[in-house]
């Protein structure tokens, strides 16, 4: 298949080729957030299965089973905390426009008027 140099081809969901000067020179691997947030899901979640069905056993496992267990409720919490620290801080950070709201309150005068002139009374 040829490619034009300087042109990204999809190989796949998660991969992209970069060709230049019309040959294949780097692999370039793009991750989308479905990906980041499944990679981050089988890192954790696959150690945590292997420890709770006791597949791996040890000393530590077996002195800290029950938190080992709840530690996925434990990072829901914090991924819920995280959530609406941001969200605080983007409510707190919000930049009022001021030239935006007088226009918008000029074109509802404007408007209120010309449907007065229309026979449209208004409260």
């Amino acid at each position: 298949m040829a490619v034009p140099a300087g042109k990204t081809t999809t190989a796949d969901v998660s991969l992209r080729v970069v060709v230049l000067e019309g040959e294949w020179c780097c692999w370039r691997i793009i991750m989308t957030k479905l990906m980041e947030w499944l990679t981050g899901a089988v890192l954790i979640l696959g150690p945590w299965s292997a420890v709770v069905t006791n597949t791996i056993q040890n000393e530590f496992t077996k002195q800290y089973y029950m938190e080992i267990l709840l530690f996925p409720v434990f990072l829901v919490a914090v991924f819920g905390l995280v959530s609406i620290a941001v969200i605080a801080y983007r409510v707190y950070t919000f930049n009022d426009c001021q030239e935006a709201a007088e226009e918008l309150q000029q074109q509802i005068k404007e408007a209120k008027a010309d449907l007065a002139k229309k026979g449209l009374k208004l409260d």
